[in-house]
């Protein structure tokens, strides 16, 4: 049994890269921040639903009911648009880098995977509007977010050349995360193309 797993789309190496510069600039402006739980640069992905626990049968009945889904999908392209702290008013619980582009077509898809499996596998989806996001750190607890530092690790995702921006959607991929003292370490189940 896989505990927590979950659907997304893994970043390139150059959107990695302007990721990680987000995380120096943002820090040099709101080094509070160091502490909290960021998501390493290696493995941060934009989610398109979590699944829960799974057990084996489960991961595999998942993986076929994607590769059938994803069959009338066809590849987009999303383009890494700047930072948000979340909630925007107030004290923070998370940074997320924003994407722009084909969103609707983001939409669309997390909409779809997450009802096809609600319907064939009883995996419960969430109700909330879907935003296409990649979150960068978690708070412990919500705490004061410097606006210039957002504004600073937002420059940094957006600085870089336009085709370093991009986070090209041609397959999505099912995880399972395993935490440990020193952050999650992800385990890819498998992954399927966009084929629409």
């Amino acid at each position: 049994m896989r505990a927590r797993c979950f659907i997304a789309v893994p970043l390139g190496s150059e959107a990695l890269a302007l990721v990680a510069d987000a995380r120096g600039a943002f820090l040099g402006l709101a080094p509070e921040w160091a502490g909290e739980k960021w998501v390493r640069p290696d493995i941060v992905h934009m989610t398109l639903m979590y699944a829960g626990p799974l057990s084996d049968v489960a991961v595999d009945d998942s993986l076929q009911i994607l590769a059938d889904e994803c069959l009338h999908h066809a590849p987009f392209e999303l383009r890494l648009a700047g930072a948000r702290a979340v909630p925007s008013h107030g004290p923070a619980r998370m940074l997320w880098a924003t994407l722009d582009g084909e969103t609707h077509h983001c939409a669309r898809l997390s909409s779809a995977i997450s009802h096809v499996l609600e319907q064939r596998l009883d995996i419960p989806h969430d109700d909330r509007v879907f935003v296409p996001h990649v979150t960068l750190v978690r708070s412990r607890r919500p705490r004061p977010v410097p606006p210039r530092a957002v504004d600073a690790a937002g420059e940094a995702l957006t600085c870089g050349k336009e085709t370093d921006r991009i986070v090209s959607v041609r397959y999505v991929t099912l995880y399972a995360s395993t935490l440990q003292p020193d952050g999650p370490v992800y385990e890819e189940l498998g992954s399927v193309p966009l084929l629409g």
